[in-house]
C-alpha cells in the first residue's frame, strides 16, 4: 500500500503540479491508456488483488499509481497477471513530455 500523505492545495497550479508530480490515473484513464476494453475488467483486477499497492483513494474517487512502484510499474504488475489482454505500454515520462508538445 502506498504511505498516505495529506496534501493541502491552494490552488489550481498547485494542484497541476501535485497531479503531474505524482501521475494518479482514474479507472476510465487507465482503460484509455492500456488499452482495455471495458473498466470492470479493472475492476476485477482490483478484486483479484493484481492492483495491489497502485491503488489509493483520494477524496471519495479511486485513482491508480503510473510511476514505478519497487521497480514496477502497474503495467509491469499486471502482466504478471494478465494473458488475455495485449496491455499498450505505458511510460509516465513521456505522456507528460507528449502534453507539453500540445
Amino acid at each position: 500500500m502506498l504511505a498516505q500523505k495529506v496534501v493541502f492545495i491552494t490552488s489550481p497550479i498547485e494542484e497541476l503540479k501535485f497531479i503531474v508530480k505524482t501521475m494518479w490515473f482514474t479507472f476510465q484513464e487507465l482503460q484509455k491508456h492500456l488499452g482495455i476494453k471495458g473498466r470492470q475488467t479493472i475492476y476485477n483486477y482490483e478484486k483479484k488483488g493484481y492492483l495491489d499497492g497502485f491503488i489509493e483513494k483520494i477524496e471519495g474517487t479511486k485513482y491508480i499509481y503510473m510511476r514505478k512502484i519497487k521497480g514496477k510499474t502497474v503495467v509491469q504488475q499486471l502482466r504478471k497477471h494478465v494473458f488475455t489482454i495485449d496491455l499498450k505500454d505505458f511510460d509516465a515520462d513521456k505522456y507528460l513530455e507528449s502534453l507539453k508538445s500540445h
